[in-house]
Formats: structure tokens, C-alpha cells, sequence
């Protein structure tokens, strides 16, 4: 041991550096190929009904013969093809929803010319999406690196279950790389970067079901606190990529909002008001109250949020993200992908305002918000709509009591363990001086 202590003192700084790098890279190799080939012989071989083949032969149909990727001469060419291929594709499966600039995020998977193989790299992706997911939503939380790598290691346990639960993943579910984009946006706020934030955000268009209802909450604000760059880079880079798709097809927003029109004819919208009329008689006003109460609890939480530390603003996110999966377009239990962040963010308040008492209510609560709809899913059964709804508000109810909880330590600077490394805010800074 002391020989090898004593030479690997004699290498040069620089020199130790590049191997340290070159051993990271390898690392980071060998996982993203480790991840392709269990993608390749567990996932793609059960060939579930997935969100990425619609996208994919959509967008290489439209780039290698021209055709319009949103007709109804595609849809059932999508449909043919998938069983040809012995690939189950629900309804809401066998349209392309993302709009045609969409095609800059999928293209890498698109130059594929066999399904499984974009498949799989798809998956890969999203994988990888996943632990960048923890990383940045654990830099949010504090800057103190020791700390740090402590609730990276619980948020990586919470997505990991969460995950196993969701098997969004499995399905290619694109709401992982929504939120990622989000967490990247957030990111981008936060270091004044108001330019790449609004870059970012257009990015979230791209995949309309979740993300939205953040996406504006993040824009109003800006606005609110006077950085109207996000709002201008926001439409601008939507006009720039709308205008570049109009030289390949000049009608596409055309093509595209008429096959919005025909997914809501047929398609029966997961909208938490159409779930709810499904279980109570029409007589009942309880569907559109409850509809109506989330709605303004949003507005108003929006309303108070004129602060500019980014703990406030931060809670006020993971508000609006919790809400955002009751009132979505399509309630699915892969919208609530955010809750690992979430529940470290709630661990790292409850621990820095009880210490080891607030360190165990923490874990018991994580544990509570990811297992009870474990004990739910078994119970109920199959997934069904009603049941996916059932699922999801407990979940959303566990953590607006728990964030509502924290919030008047967090409104009225009660005293926390660590206040002077408690810093959500960049260099103990509002978010909204940077």
C-alpha cells in the first residue's frame, strides 16, 4: 500500500486530473451500455403499448416520403405497422401529439430504421433522464456538498421506487423529459440566466400533456418580477421552430390542430371533471366543485407568490407541480414523476427544523407517499381510470398537507437548524436579484 501511495504521489497534478476524467467517462460509458442492453433483453422483448411509436414512424414517414404525419392516412398506417410488429398500442397511442418542431428532440431516435432499436435507446434516454432529474433537484436544496450527496442517495432510492411503480419508463413515457426540461429551466432561473430559461420552457410544448400548467406559472412570474426576457425567448424560439417545420410543410399547425380535434372526438380525455361524472350521477355537482376548488387554489397560491427568494418561489413550484397532476389534460400515475424532488425538499425542511425528530417524520412520510398507493394499486386492481385517479390524489393529498405544513416556517423565517447554510437562493440571494 505504501508503494502505491508513494507513486501515486509522484504523478503529476494534470496527469491525475485526465485520469480521473478518463475513468469518469468510462464509467459513464459503460453505464449508458449496461442500461441499452437490459433495456434490450427485459423491456423492448414485452412490447407494452408505448408512447414513442406513433412519434417515430410519424416522424420518419414525414422526413423520408414528405407524408403528412397527423392524417388519418397515417394513423392507420401507425396502427398497421405496430401490429405487423406485434406492438399493442392503445387509442391515445396511435396519434402524434407532439407538434412538428418536435422533431429536433426525437431525431436522434428517428435516424433509427428499426423500431426496437430507437426503442431501446429511447428508454436508455429517459434512464439517464432520470438521474439528471435527482442531481438537479437535489442542487436546489443545498450547497453544502457532504449534505448533498446524503439526500442524493435518498432522492435516487424514492425515484427508483416511484418508478418501479410507474413503469413510465416502460412505457416511453415523455413526462420524464419533461419535468428534466423544467428542473433545467428552474436551474437556469435561478443563475439569471432568463435567455435559456425561456429556451427551455418552449422545449416543454413539445410534449402537451404535462408540464404546462408549470411552464406558464414560471412565465407569470418572470413577468411579475420584471425579467420579460423568459416571455420574449419563450415565443420567440416557438415562432423561429414553427417558422423553420413551415419550409418543410407549410400547413403543418393546420394539419396539427385538426388532429387535436379528432383525438377529442374519439379519445375519452383522462380530465379529472370527466372522471369524476363517471362516478357520481349526474345530479351531482361534486366533479365540477372539486374542479373549481383546485383551480383557485392554484390562481390563488399564483396571486401570493410575489416574493423573490427562491425557497418561496421554489415551494410554490412543487405546489403547482402536485396540482398540475390532478388537473392535467391526461391523469396518469407517471405525471407525479416529480415526487422524489419533492419529498427531499419536504426531508431537508422537516430535518432542518426538528433535527433527528424531523429527520425520522421525514422518512416516515416518504415512505408513506410512495408506499400507500403501492397498498392502493393492489387493492383496487386494475388501472383503470378511476382507479388511476384514486391513486394519484392520495398521493397529491399526502403532499399538499405535508407542504402546506412547512409553509409558515418558510412565510414567517421561523428559525431552522441550519439557517446559515439554508440557502434554496443562489449566493443567499433572492432569486429575483440575479
Amino acid at each position: 500500500m505504501k508503494r502505491i501511495r508513494t507513486f501515486w504521489k509522484k504523478i503529476p497534478l494534470q496527469v491525475l486530473l485526465w485520469l480521473k476524467w478518463l475513468l469518469f467517462v468510462g464509467c459513464v460509458i459503460a453505464l449508458v451500455f449496461t442500461l441499452a442492453e437490459i433495456n434490450t433483453r427485459l423491456i423492448v422483448e414485452e412490447k407494452n403499448s408505448n408512447e414513442l411509436y406513433a412519434t417515430w414512424y410519424g416522424f420518419r414517414a414525414f422526413l423520408a416520403e414528405g407524408k403528412n404525419p397527423y392524417g388519418t392516412e397515417m394513423q392507420s398506417r401507425i396502427v398497421n405497422s405496430a401490429a405487423d410488429e406485434g406492438i399493442r398500442l392503445d387509442e391515445t397511442s396511435t396519434y402524434l401529439k407532439s407538434p412538428l418542431y418536435g422533431i429536433i428532440v426525437y431525431l436522434p431516435f428517428v435516424l433509427f430504421r428499426e423500431f426496437r432499436f430507437a426503442y431501446t435507446w429511447w428508454l436508455t434516454f429517459l434512464e439517464l433522464a432520470a438521474v439528471f432529474i435527482v442531481l438537479l433537484g437535489v442542487s436546489f436544496i443545498k450547497r453544502n456538498i457532504k449534505r448533498n450527496a446524503v439526500y442524493v442517495i435518498f432522492a435516487s432510492i424514492l425515484m427508483f421506487s416511484s418508478l418501479a411503480f410507474m413503469t413510465g419508463i416502460g412505457y416511453g413515457a415523455p413526462a420524464i423529459l419533461a419535468f428534466l426540461i423544467l428542473l433545467g429551466s428552474l436551474k437556469a432561473l435561478q443563475s439569471g440566466g432568463d435567455e435559456l430559461t425561456g429556451v427551455l420552457l418552449s422545449l416543454i410544448t413539445v410534449f402537451p400533456i404535462i408540464g404546462w400548467i408549470s411552464m406558464v406559472f414560471i412565465i407569470i412570474w418572470a413577468i411579475r418580477q420584471k425579467r420579460n426576457k423568459v416571455l420574449w425567448w419563450f415565443l420567440g424560439t416557438i415562432v423561429l421552430l414553427g417558422f423553420a417545420v413551415a419550409l418543410l410543410e407549410p400547413q403543418w399547425l393546420l394539419l396539427y390542430l385538426q388532429m387535436w380535434v379528432r383525438y377529442f372526438k374519439v379519445v375519452e380525455v383522462g380530465f379529472i371533471l370527466n372522471i369524476l361524472e363517471s362516478v357520481f350521477p349526474s345530479t351531482f355537482l361534486l366533479p365540477g366543485f372539486i374542479t373549481v376548488v383546485l383551480a383557485a387554489l392554484l390562481i390563488l397560491e399564483w396571486g401570493f407568490s410575489r416574493h423573490k427568494e427562491f425557497i418561496l418561489f421554489y415551494w410554490t413550484f412543487s405546489l403547482t407541480l402536485v396540482l398540475e397532476t390532478l388537473l392535467t389534460m391526461n391523469i396518469a400515475l407517471v405525471n407525479v414523476i416529480f415526487i422524489p424532488i419533492t419529498l427531499t425538499f419536504l426531508q431537508v425542511v422537516w430535518e432542518d427544523r426538528w433535527k433527528k425528530k424531523g429527520r425520522i417524520v421525514g422518512v416516515a412520510v416518504s415512505l408513506l407517499t410512495i408506499g400507500f398507493p403501492w397498498i392502493m394499486d393492489t387493492a383496487l386492481g386494475d388501472r383503470g381510470p378511476v382507479q388511476t385517479l384514486a391513486i394519484v390524489s392520495v398521493t397529491a393529498i399526502m403532499l399538499l398537507v405535508n407542504l402546506y405544513w412547512i409553509r409558515w416556517w418558510l412565510t414567517k423565517n421561523v428559525l431552522l437548524w441550519h439557517s446559515d447554510a439554508y440557502s434554496l437562493e443562489e449566493s443567499n440571494q433572492g432569486l429575483g436579484d440575479a
